[in-house]
């Protein structure tokens, strides 16, 4: 929509992709870069394919981006937050509640990369999997996957400083830890360290609040290792 802006936006590290959320128009969009001008032809399952055909290297300026997917049926009209989970093949996205959306089920599509610079293009929409709501009165306001050792689980915070685990497969908030002493700490910023040392990877979850506090919480004990601001 126009007037909106970006809040949020997640690359993957594995397809040939990147997602935005955006604030005011309640879509999540999944794009590729490419060649402009050029086409690009989507199956379903190969999220790996090339955008065009090899070509010669071009100029950065030359390239576009071309919107490939929209995820649409929001609740709220502002993306809080956008990740991508299970191998990245599925997408979450926030708007006060989490919703998780299949790759691999959408249908093929052609797009033009003219679509980008405003004219007419064609999308798909992902089926949408389950939808996350906090009991507790509060709301979501950030999400994460929780990596390879658990890819079916995202990691969600409140506006409240609580960190939930949602269990994709069951539709089920396992359990959840307190980031913050003081529960009006919004959870701006949720993300898995792979720094911390070999036998500590995936181990522990870092909490970014409202406040400009940065907390290291232990994800099997719920115990906070470091706090600082």
């Amino acid at each position: 929509k126009e007037g909106s802006s970006v809040t949020s936006l997640v690359v993957s590290s594995k397809h040939n992709f990147f997602a935005t959320g955006a604030q005011r128009d309640g879509i999540v969009n999944l794009w590729r870069m490419a060649p402009e001008g050029s086409m690009t032809v989507l199956p379903s399952a190969d999220l790996d394919a090339p955008a065009t055909q090899p070509t010669p290297p071009r100029p950065v300026d030359e390239y576009k981006a071309i919107k490939i997917l929209s995820f649409t049926g929001h609740t709220h009209d502002s993306i809080l937050d956008v990740a991508l989970y299970n191998s990245e093949t599925r997408v979450a996205s926030c708007d006060g509640e989490v919703h998780t959306w299949d790759l691999e089920s959408t249908p093929a599509v052609s797009s033009s990369s003219r679509g980008s610079s405003g004219g007419p293009s064609t999308v798909a929409s992902p089926r949408s999997l389950r939808v996350f709501s906090d009991d507790s009165q509060s709301r979501f306001t950030t999400v994460c996957g929780l990596s390879q050792m658990d890819p079916a689980t995202l990691l969600a915070g409140t506006d409240t400083g609580i960190v939930r685990f949602l269990d994709t497969r069951t539709g089920n908030v396992n359990f959840h830890w307190q980031a913050s002493a003081q529960k009006a700490k919004c959870t701006r910023l949720l993300s898995i360290p792979s720094s911390l040392g070999a036998n500590e990877a995936g181990m522990s979850v870092l909490v970014g609040l409202a406040s400009g506090h940065c907390v290291i919480i232990d994800r099997r004990t719920g115990l906070v290792r470091a706090s600082w601001r």
